[in-house]
């Protein structure tokens, strides 16, 4: 079975501490100035030097569930730019994103399948960024052969500037000549799949709630990021808020209630009628999360000050997404 990823924007899309938030349902623009995508440098741009910061949803679709997807970076085509990966959460901005990075380089010196170390350049200033750390899963890859994900993983690393010595914890298991490309990479199964959690059922008296064993019911496709919130009126009928949309049609106690979403025609989630069960009374709330099958990643590119007018805004990001 073909396994997709594809490339959503968030809500904001800007250069301040707002950039961020949850996914849309809006394709990235893989062209410099596309929606989305890292905005073409100008002249003042590249005399004065700039650092861009984008907000990426991977979305994992066409299989049943996700056991992981990962993300590297390529080098950037110019020695005047850099760019890296952070890792985010579904609902940061930039104001309140990480620190970790990973980045990508360039095999220094050819190495065979049963080699236990590695050389790599990578970009102008990147060895202060300690891209590689102990723990990390690598991926290298040419045009003829890669490893398999998972497979190469860093006991050890030293830096001298840009160059690293990377020590692994077993065999690289494939030969490579020097300029392959190495990437440390965010490796996630968690946000790959969507799903439902953080239940609330607090201020429950007489309901009841299994979420157990018939949990909210999520899609690939139509689940995004939201907050629901619902609340009984009477004995037979409940009220339902999404902290993104408002209020959504009513449920009834005794049937399944399916909010399909309005752009993507999928179903966004399901409550199971046989999760419910005890004597209703009004004013009774339950509350839950739904997340969407999206990973998503923060990519900062930094052009260095008085790049040359041969500076491109080409981050080619990788994806490997693995599952049935």
């Amino acid at each position: 079975m073909a396994k997709t990823t594809r490339l959503y924007a968030p809500q904001t899309i800007n250069d301040a501490t707002t950039n961020g938030g949850r996914i849309t349902h809006l394709p990235i623009t893989k062209t410099a100035n596309g929606y989305g995508n890292i905005p073409a440098t100008n002249g003042a741009e590249r005399a004065a030097g700039k650092m861009v910061v984008r907000k990426i949803f991977v979305k994992c679709l066409d299989l049943t569930i996700a056991t992981q997807c990962a993300m590297g970076l390529r080098i950037t085509p110019s020695s005047d730019t850099k760019a890296y990966i952070v890792p985010a959460t579904q609902r940061d901005t930039v104001a309140t994103m990480g620190t970790r990075k990973y980045a990508g380089g360039l095999l220094n010196t050819a190495v065979a399948d049963t080699d236990t170390s590695i050389i790599v350049d990578f970009e102008s200033g990147m060895g202060a960024l300690l891209p590689v750390q102990v723990g990390d899963t690598l991926m290298i890859w040419d045009g003829l052969a890669s490893v398999a994900l998972g497979s190469v993983v860093v006991d050890a690393v030293s830096w001298a500037a840009d160059v690293a010595t990377i020590g692994l914890t077993a065999a690289i298991g494939t030969a490579f000549a020097a300029g392959a490309f190495v990437s440390s990479v965010l490796v996630d199964i968690d946000n790959c799949n969507a799903r439902a959690d953080s239940y609330d059922k607090a201020s429950l008296v007489g309901s009841t709630f299994d979420e157990i064993n018939y949990p909210i019911l999520v899609d690939r496709v139509g689940t995004d990021e939201e907050t629901i919130t619902l609340t009984v009126l009477d004995g037979s009928t409940y009220s339902v808020l999404s902290d993104t949309r408002g209020s959504l049609a009513n449920g009834q106690f005794a049937t399944d209630y399916e909010y399909t979403h309005p752009d993507l025609s999928a179903s966004c989630f399901v409550i199971p009628a046989a999760a419910w069960g005890g004597v209703h009374t009004a004013g009774e709330a339950l509350q839950f999360q739904i997340h969407p099958a999206a990973v998503p990643i923060y990519i900062v590119y930094i052009v260095a000050v008085g790049a040359t007018e041969s500076a491109c805004e080409n981050v080619a990001l990788q994806t490997w997404l693995e599952g049935a």
